[in-house]
């Protein structure tokens, strides 16, 4: 079976999984901010649904990019939550809810969304909808250069570069 899916993967280029995608375990994310900057990293919470076609498409095309998955992996942590999931988490403020209520307050109203936060616990940009390699890539280098911090918004940030 192993030499087969390496053989899909040569022949059709399928993307490895990326470094920088973890898994949470207890979804405290003020633990996770944390950790992250104890690795010189931040912490990007994307939002996802069962099914959501424009996550896979993120999973895939976007997060299995050469340029994305060097760039991201030595910079930043990405953990999924679940806009449907009754999980319970820690929001970024330390309060207890549910994954669902999170995306309700952090007024999630599609998939995938992303939340970029800062090493300080604060959201650096919240970014809704797929982005190709090359725009993800310009939003994480947004919040890693620490561009958020000028004022300058991000659609006019990607219109400069």
């Amino acid at each position: 079976l192993s030499c087969f899916l390496l053989l899909l993967w040569a022949v059709f280029g399928l993307p490895a999984k990326a470094e920088f995608i973890a898994l949470s375990i207890d979804n405290d994310i003020p633990a996770e901010i944390i950790d992250a900057s104890h690795e010189g990293k931040r912490l990007v919470v994307m939002f996802q649904e069962a099914g959501c076609p424009w996550c896979n498409k993120m999973r895939e095309r976007v997060f299995g990019h050469p340029e994305v998955d060097e760039y991201f992996s030595r910079r930043f942590i990405i953990i999924e939550q679940d806009i449907k999931g009754d999980q319970g988490l820690i929001s970024h403020e330390g309060v207890e809810m549910t994954q669902k209520a999170f995306a309700k307050i952090m007024r999630v109203r599609g998939t995938p969304t992303f939340l970029f936060f800062d090493t300080d616990g604060k959201i650096a940009v919240r970014v809704p909808g797929y982005q190709d390699a090359i725009t993800f890539l310009n939003t994480g280098r947004y919040v890693h250069e620490g561009v958020f911090k000028t004022g300058k918004s991000l659609v006019r940030w990607h219109m400069e570069q």
